[in-house]
């Protein structure tokens, strides 16, 4: 675990870089934890790796390199069939001198090319030098699960692991308001956009070649779906190999030498986790969960009698009001604004994982695998569901502002934009069943936006590492290429899911209502998040969003706050980011009061 990032100069030469502010930029991303910076600078490249030490592998020391020294190689992530893999190349005759599953990456390019990412199960960004061809080769995973972020202006190209790096470095930085009115219509930012400009995000399964000599850069596509017929055995048969995939997925992401846990909500996704682990023969596990205690939002009694029925030891952290005082530290770690406020428990419980662990199992991503929300079923419900439905459905469910306010901004943000997303994304996939359709437009929107970035950068924020077995792209190729009457019934969500979890829980977790993981704040005494507002909302923000708009906002909040949270957090999120990175007199005073109210909650 660690980060990585690097400079390839397209006009200039590396020695009109201050290369002073390189070794800042490691310690700023390793978080002040232990760790390694290493970087390689050569033929007018140069690129970095700042890991954590702590997590897994010994004599992970980045950059790695050939024999000859040819070639290079940078690492973020985790490759979690590396030990497989790196016994076929010492078949072939390689010699490894770490157990490091970046050593892996560097033989297998050796061996297979740029084609070597496809041998490849894990969450990753990679970098490869490669002297004698000249290039540079960056790599992202499937789903997006670890972030890779590049920036390009007439004078360089660039890549991190994280857009903090970038500043540090010295490269400018300028908001992009024509990006705005998709964190406004989404409460994030899909990829490729950031809200800064020259910063965009490399697509998941896809990867760029950067010829040093011309500076010619392509991006091409590596890895694509695999959404072929409809198997149409029997659900039992379907199940075992369900449970074949699911079982390897948990043992490959538990194969370390380092204390591994789980985060448990006693939903389906979390508990089914912890029991194949049990199965698998894991002994002592621990298991981590949030309460929220005295509203309807508390589950830890399921947490509990899962935890119970495997034997796993069980802690809880219960999140309070107070504990909306970590919003400014967990948006320093998102580089992004973000308006989910899940964010804040589950930094929390990576912090209180930490405390015992280096390596966490999570349940994210199971609803979009296996069709878990009910929005699934009234897709599948509808006999005809074009590409205007689909859209028009994910924007009925999932759209923060709507096109009025956003016109109303006083700047040019695109207002077409979001909804040309949707749009361009569904019909790359005219071709499948309706419910595929949207489960995939949530893997290319919420899921690489979000959902995949809440365990991602709030572990790193703690030196942890998450691992998110229903991400395994094997069970995920399994999922959609399920019957959709399988999957989800308008009686029955995530119907083969549970069906397949009988086999681990009792019917009683199984069968009970769906909870959610989110901040209870309309169940609390004050119920509304209008003090806050009306505490950190500046100037700039009110110009921004425009005036009106805000004021409007904040006053039907006051008198409904339960139609209008979801907005407020998202005004709420967008001044934190817009102080950190361009206010930073007012960043002081915002985080003074955070800090205030965080007490007793860090």
């Amino acid at each position: 675990m660690g980060a990585i990032f690097g400079i390839i100069p397209l006009k200039y030469s590396l020695r009109d870089f201050d290369r002073s502010n390189f070794p800042k930029t490691g310690t700023i991303l390793q978080r002040g934890g232990p760790g390694h910076f290493g970087f390689h600078e050569e033929d007018n490249v140069f690129m970095a790796s700042c890991g954590l030490s702590s997590v897994d592998v010994q004599n992970d020391n980045q950059p790695f390199y050939s024999k000859n020294s040819h070639i290079c190689a940078v690492h973020n992530g985790k490759i979690y069939n590396y030990q497989e893999i790196r016994e076929d190349l010492k078949e072939k005759g390689y010699h490894f001198e770490t157990c490091s599953d970046t050593e892996v990456i560097l033989k297998a390019y050796m061996e297979y090319g740029k084609d070597c990412v496809q041998r490849f199960n894990g969450m990753f960004g990679f970098a490869i030098y490669d002297k004698k061809q000249k290039r540079v080769l960056l790599y992202r995973d499937r789903y997006g699960v670890k972030p890779l972020f590049l920036y390009r202006d007439e004078r360089s190209f660039c890549f991190a692991s994280e857009i903090k790096a970038f500043w540090s470095m010295g490269l400018e930085k300028v908001f992009d308001l024509s990006h705005l009115s998709l964190f406004l219509k989404f409460g994030y930012l899909p990829y490729p956009f950031t809200l800064f400009k020259n910063v965009s995000q490399l697509k998941p399964g896809h990867f760029l070649e950067i010829a040093i000599a011309s500076g010619e850069i392509q991006e091409k596509r590596w890895w694509d779906w695999k959404y072929n017929e409809k198997k149409s055995r029997q659900e039992t048969e379907l199940i075992d190999e369900f449970y074949e995939l699911f079982s390897d997925s948990i043992r490959i992401r538990t194969s370390s030498d380092v204390p591994c846990g789980a985060f448990l909500s006693g939903g389906v996704d979390s508990s089914m986790i912890v029991g194949q682990m049990s199965s698998l023969g894991i002994k002592d596990i621990n298991t981590y969960s949030i309460s929220f205690t005295g509203t309807k939002f508390d589950e830890t009694r399921y947490a509990r009698q899962v935890a119970n029925l495997f034997k796993a030891r069980n802690k809880t952290k219960n999140f309070n009001q107070n504990s909306l005082g970590l919003w400014e530290r967990v948006l320093f770690n998102t580089d992004q604004p973000h308006a989910d406020v899940s964010f804040l428990p589950k930094y929390q419980l990576s912090k209180l994982a930490a405390e015992d662990v280096e390596v966490v199992l999570t349940g994210d991503g199971g609803d979009a695998v296996f069709a878990g929300e009910p929005i699934y079923a009234e897709v599948y419900d509808k006999q005809q569901c074009g590409t205007g439905d689909i859209v028009n459905l994910f924007l009925k469910i999932n759209a923060v502002f709507s096109n009025k306010f956003i016109s109303q901004t006083s700047c040019d943000a695109n207002i077409d934009l979001p909804t040309e997303l949707l749009y361009q994304h569904v019909e790359s996939v005219k071709h499948w069943e309706p419910l595929d359709r949207i489960l995939y437009l949530d893997f290319q929107t919420l899921l690489v936006g979000n959902t995949l970035v809440k365990p991602d950068r709030m572990g790193i924020a703690h030196h942890i590492e998450s691992r998110i077995p229903f991400m395994d792209y094997r069970v995920v190729d399994f999922g959609f290429n399920l019957p959709c009457c399988m999957k989800t019934t308008k009686k029955k969500t995530r119907a083969f899911q549970k069906n397949s979890a009988l086999r681990l829980l009792p019917s009683e977790i199984i069968d009970r209502p769906k909870g959610m993981f989110t901040v209870p704040i309309t169940e609390w005494e004050e119920g509304s998040l209008f003090s806050m507002a009306e505490s950190i909302i500046q100037k700039s923000t009110r110009e921004i969003l425009g005036s009106p708009n805000v004021e409007n906002l904040l006053s039907a909040h006051r008198k409904n706050p339960k139609e209008t949270l979801r907005a407020v957090r998202a005004l709420i999120a967008f001044q934190i980011w817009h102080a950190q990175h361009f206010e930073p007199g007012e960043l002081d005073r915002i985080r003074t009061y955070f800090n205030a109210r965080a007490n007793d909650c860090t």
